[in-house]
């Protein structure tokens, strides 16, 4: 059985974000609820937010850093452009 990965991604601007909805919308593997927001902005989102919800958090540079702030979620930095994945 295929299964569906759920993503919270936080973008730091909204062209960027414009890019990703492209390339999820072509994905029947991956649902994703995108934001725009920077730095201390992306940890008031997930405030906001049911995080059991998602398999996972995608963001980057420094709004990815201060996303490790997020308790019980294991964080790691992903490739020289410093994505991150952050997984309950």
């Amino acid at each position: 059985m295929d299964r569906t990965v759920s993503l919270l991604i936080i973008s730091p601007y909204k062209q960027l974000s414009e890019m990703i909805k492209e390339i999820v919308a072509v994905r029947s593997d991956i649902t994703a609820d995108i934001y725009v927001g920077n730095l201390e902005e992306a940890l008031a989102i997930t405030r906001n937010l049911d995080l059991s919800c998602y398999d996972g958090i995608v963001s980057r540079g420094g709004t990815a850093l201060q996303l490790k702030k997020i308790p019980n979620y294991q964080c790691m930095i992903l490739g020289y452009l410093e994505w991150m994945s952050c997984v309950p």
